[in-house]
């Protein structure tokens, strides 16, 4: 009897272990894509480009995109 709850929780704890090991990787990813599209931002501001089109190709808001300035 032992063992077979010291297994479920062993289980347990693995499945907990991956459940954050994969939210880690989704914010990883997002914070990532974002990071990229403040790069994107930077350049088609050095290029001139309206902030209403940057914001539209790269998800940035107004606000963000006048911060990167």
């Amino acid at each position: 009897m032992f063992s077979s709850t010291a297994e479920k929780i062993k289980q347990g704890i693995e499945r907990e272990k991956k459940k954050i090991a994969k939210e880690a990787m989704k914010q990883g990813m997002k914070q990532g894509m974002k990071r990229a599209m403040k790069l994107i931002a930077k350049q088609m501001l050095k290029d001139n480009q309206p902030i209403e089109l940057i914001s539209k190709y790269t998800g940035l808001t107004p606000e963000e995109i006048k911060k990167l300035k």
